[in-house]
């Protein structure tokens, strides 16, 4: 196997453009009560991913002050496809992962965990991507829970395949959520899933996690390059397995690193430490790789991110090592 590194452009942002009579429709009727930094979060992410606000297929949902951008699976399934590498996926299995007709038939009530499998082309190989939903993380209660307790299998399928599909397309899906997974958000006793505001800290909500120098500050207490430092670890445990159970909690965190660390930066500095944070993670992710195909993966997504040359040909040299260690298993 050729180990020549080959630079791939990005994928282009979609050429869409909105008329000024069409940006007050959107900001009146779709991305109500967005302030001007999240309606700019919001068209951008419309225009990044092709989705069309106007036809409801993205849309703004403000919640406590806080605004989150979201989407239907339907919406997560189109823009995985627009890829080019995406290959379909699995049925949905539950608890200890059987079908839905053997999980009725055995009267157990509702599933306590969703799984499910998708798959994304890599280096002409279909590489699967698996993730488990728990039940109990994403019941939005009986108030909000008509739709989940009318179709239980459907509605926490669907978020099960939504991490799936974030992990198999993490630039393409970024900063969205299914309006399944956030569901749950509209619970006025839910304190663990906090939605981040555009252009804004969140020092009251958020806190380093209890480990490492700055254990349990806000966010506003801490540098910058601690920050990074912790950003790094978070990204780690989401592609770790054995950390599947803390998942959306990781992931939020990880919306939440990136947007403190948004807000101090700016121009150049800003994509410095976005590349220095990205090959990083990609370095670490290469590590981490327990097959050929996952690390292949890992190095097309290194084939895409702004980086400098260094930083290239110091992934290219992992990738080569790491492809030794996992030829040989």
């Amino acid at each position: 196997m050729s180990t020549e590194l080959i630079v791939q452009e990005a994928p282009a942002v979609s050429s869409v453009s909105w008329t000024a009579d069409q940006i007050d429709l959107i900001k009146r009727t779709i991305a109500v009560g967005a302030t001007n930094d999240e309606l700019q979060l919001f068209l951008h992410q419309a225009k990044r991913t092709g989705l069309d606000p106007l036809s409801r297929q993205i849309h703004f949902v403000k919640r406590k002050d806080k605004g989150t951008i979201q989407t239907a699976i339907d919406g997560y399934r189109l823009i995985a496809d627009r890829t080019g590498k995406y290959a379909g996926s699995d049925d949905y299995l539950f608890d200890e992962g059987i079908s839905q007709y053997m999980h009725m038939i055995g009267k157990r009530g509702n599933p306590i965990t969703a799984t499910v499998t998708v798959y994304k082309m890599v280096d002409g190989s279909k590489v699967p991507f698996t993730a488990t939903a728990a039940w109990g993380e994403y019941f939005p209660g009986e108030a909000q829970g008509f739709m989940w307790k009318k179709m239980p299998y459907l509605m926490i399928g669907k978020c099960a395949e939504a991490l799936a599909l974030r992990k198999a397309f993490p630039a393409e899906l970024s900063g969205i959520y299914t309006n399944e997974e956030m569901q749950q958000a509209q619970m006025s006793n839910t304190s663990d899933v906090v939605t981040v505001q555009a252009g804004a800290t969140q020092s009251e909500e958020w806190h380093v996690p209890n480990y490492g120098p700055d254990a349990g500050k806000p966010f506003s207490e801490v540098s910058t390059d601690h920050l990074s430092d912790y950003l790094a670890g978070v990204e780690r445990s989401i592609k770790d397995p054995k950390k599947a159970n803390f998942l959306q909690k990781n992931e939020a965190m990880r919306d939440a690193l990136r947007e403190e660390i948004a807000a101090r930066t700016t121009g150049q500095a800003q994509q410095d430490l976005s590349a220095s944070v990205s090959t990083q993670s990609l370095a670490e992710r290469m590590e981490m790789a327990e097959s050929v195909a996952e690390l292949s993966g890992v190095m097309n997504e290194a084939t895409k991110a702004p980086m400098s040359d260094a930083d290239r040909a110091t992934l290219k040299q992992c990738f080569e090592q790491h492809l030794a260690r996992v030829k040989k298993k």
